[in-house]
C-alpha cells in the first residue's frame, strides 16, 4: 500500500473546498470584490476593495498589495500564518474534513509500446498533415496579399474612418479588405499578424454581427494561432490588450502591444517562458466585467512568472454614466493623444512602484 503525502491531501481538499465560499465566510464582500485580509484595502474612507477571485474560482489576488494564491494561501492571510500545514489544517477544519494522510492502493499503469508498423503509420500521418497545412498557409498568404490590394475600397475606408483609422495607417499596419472568404461570408477587415505571412484575424464591418465579429482560422487548417507581435518582448514594457485592433491602436501611440484574445494568452506565456522575459506587463483589457475577469486571470498567471510585474491599467476616462470607452480601439478613435498620455503615465507608475 502506498501512503499518501501531505501534497496529496492538499490536492484532495482543494478539489472539494470552494475558494469563493471560504472567502464569503471570512472576508467582507462589496459587489464583486473583497476587503483584503493582508493590506485592508477597502477599509479606509472611500476605499475600494481590491481583492478579486477568478471566474473559475480557483485563484485570488489583491490588486492593491499584490498578494494572491489559492484557498490555502487565503487561509494563511486570514490567520496570519505562512506554514502550509497550518493552512491545510485550517481549511480542512472549516470544511469538516480530515487533513491527515491516509493509505491508498497503488496505481499500476503499464505503458503501451508502439510497434514498428504503428510508428510508421503515425509518421506518415504527421507528414501528410504538415504538407496540407503548408499548402493552406500558402493559400492564406496569397489571400492576405489580395486583401491588402483592396484596402482602399470605399466600404473599407468608411469603416476604418469610423474607428479613427486613416487609409495611410491601415496600409502602414498591413490591413486588408475582403467581401467574403471560405468560412467568413461577410465583408471584413483582414488583420495580418505582425511577423507572420499567413495567419490573420478577420473583423466584420457589419454592426449587426456582434457575437462573431472576429473570426480566426481553425487550427486544423493552418496550425495554432501564433503570438501577436512577438517582437514586443524585445523590450521591458508590453501593453496587453484583447483584440488586434486594440493592439494596433496602442502601437500607434508608441508602445509595444500584444493581443491576448482567444489563444493569445497561452502563446504569450509560452514565449515569455522561452525567452525568460522580465519586465512590466501593463494589462489594458476591455473596460467591462469580462475584461476585468480576463485581466484578473492573466494577472494571476503573470504573478507566478519570476521577474514579471503585472500592472492593471486603471486610467479609463469616465463620465456621469460610467466608462466613456469600452476598449483601447474606441478610445484611440476618439482621442489618441489622451490615450497615449494615460498609457505613458501608467507605465511610469508601474516602473516606479512595482507590483500593484
Amino acid at each position: 500500500m502506498r501512503t499518501s503525502s501531505y501534497r496529496d491531501e492538499f490536492e484532495r481538499i482543494k478539489e472539494v473546498v470552494s475558494l469563493r465560499e471560504y472567502a464569503d465566510a471570512h472576508l467582507e464582500r462589496r459587489g464583486r470584490q473583497y476587503v483584503c485580509p493582508a493590506c485592508g484595502s477597502g477599509t479606509h474612507a472611500n476605499g475600494t476593495p481590491a481583492l478579486s477571485i477568478t471566474p473559475d474560482g480557483s485563484r485570488w489576488k489583491c490588486f492593491s498589495c499584490g498578494i494572491g494564491g489559492d484557498v490555502f494561501d487565503l487561509a494563511g492571510a486570514v490567520n496570519g500564518t505562512d506554514d502550509k500545514r497550518e493552512q491545510l489544517t485550517e481549511v480542512a477544519n472549516w470544511a469538516g474534513l480530515s487533513a491527515e494522510p491516509e493509505s491508498r492502493p497503488p496505481r499500476r499503469e503499464k505503458p503501451h509500446r508502439a510497434t514498428v508498423a504503428e510508428t510508421k503509420e503515425r509518421m506518415a500521418r504527421i507528414a501528410s498533415e504538415a504538407a496540407r497545412r503548408k499548402a493552406n498557409r500558402e493559400a492564406h498568404a496569397e489571400a492576405v496579399r489580395r486583401a491588402r490590394e483592396r484596402i482602399g475600397d470605399p466600404v473599407a475606408v468608411s469603416y476604418l474612418a469610423s474607428r479613427g483609422i486613416t487609409l495611410e495607417q491601415a496600409r502602414e499596419w498591413g490591413l486588408g479588405y475582403a467581401e467574403r472568404s471560405t468560412h467568413y461570408r461577410t465583408p471584413h477587415i483582414v488583420i495580418p499578424y505582425p511577423g507572420n505571412e499567413w495567419y490573420h484575424a478577420d473583423r466584420s464591418i457589419r454592426p449587426d454581427i456582434t457575437p462573431w465579429k472576429y473570426f480566426k482560422w481553425p487550427t486544423d487548417e493552418v496550425g495554432p494561432e501564433p503570438l501577436w507581435n512577438p517582437n514586443a518582448l524585445d523590450g521591458s514594457l508590453i501593453v496587453l490588450v484583447e483584440g488586434q485592433l486594440d493592439a494596433l491602436a496602442v502601437q500607434s501611440c508608441g508602445f509595444e502591444a500584444v493581443a491576448c484574445g482567444g489563444h493569445g494568452t497561452k502563446a504569450l506565456l509560452a514565449e515569455m517562458e522561452r525567452r525568460r522575459w522580465t519586465g512590466v506587463a501593463l494589462l489594458m483589457f476591455d473596460a467591462d466585467d469580462s475584461g476585468m475577469d480576463a485581466s484578473v486571470r492573466l494577472g494571476l498567471e503573470l504573478d507566478r512568472t519570476p521577474g514579471v510585474t503585472a500592472w492593471t491599467f486603471w486610467r479609463w476616462p469616465e463620465d456621469g454614466r460610467g466608462m466613456r470607452f469600452k476598449d483601447p480601439a474606441e478610445w484611440f478613435a476618439a482621442d489618441r493623444d489622451s490615450m497615449a498620455e494615460a498609457i505613458a503615465e501608467t507605465a511610469e507608475e508601474a516602473a516606479t512602484y512595482g507590483p500593484r
